[in-house]
C-alpha cells in the first residue's frame, strides 16, 4: 500500500473545523472575563489531564508540588505567578479600566456638543481642550 503524500492527504472535516473555531471562541469568552493568564493555566492542566498518561500526571502533580521531577521550582513559580495574575485580572482590571475611560471620554464630548448646540455658542474648556490636544 503507498503513502499519500502532504498534497493526497484528505481535507479535514467541516465538523473538526467547526470544533476547533468553537473551541477558540470559548477560550477567547474566557479571556475576555477572566484575562489571559487564566486561559493558559486551565490550557495547560487540560493538556495534562487530557494528553498525559497516568504516569505524566503523576509526575505533573509531584513536579509541579515538591519539584521532585527537576528539582528545581520553575513550573511551580510559573503556576503560582498565572494563579495570582487571574486571581487579581490584571489584564481584565486594566481592560476594564480603558473602557471605561474611553466610554467616559466619549459622553463627555457628548454632552459638551449637546450644551454647545442648546446654548448656540461654544463653551470655554472646549477650545482649551483642543488646545492642549494641539501641544501633545
Amino acid at each position: 500500500m503507498a503513502k499519500r503524500g502532504a498534497s493526497e492527504q484528505t481535507p479535514k472535516s467541516k465538523n473538526e473545523t467547526g470544533m476547533w473555531v468553537r473551541a477558540f471562541a470559548a477560550a477567547d469568552r474566557v479571556a475576555e472575563k477572566f484575562g489571559v493568564a487564566f486561559v493558559i493555566l486551565l490550557l495547560l492542566f487540560a493538556a495534562v489531564y487530557k494528553m498525559g498518561s497516568a504516569q505524566t500526571q503523576d509526575d505533573f502533580i509531584r513536579e509541579l508540588l515538591f519539584a521532585s521531577v527537576t528539582h528545581t521550582r520553575y513550573l511551580s513559580i510559573f503556576v503560582i505567578l498565572l494563579v495570582l495574575i487571574s486571581t487579581f485580572g490584571l489584564d481584565a482590571i486594566g481592560r476594564l479600566l480603558r473602557i471605561e475611560r474611553s466610554e467616559m471620554r466619549r459622553i463627555s464630548e457628548e454632552k459638551t456638543k449637546l450644551q454647545e448646540k442648546l446654548l448656540e455658542r461654544e463653551l470655554s474648556h472646549t477650545s482649551e481642550e483642543e488646545d492642549d490636544k494641539q501641544l501633545v
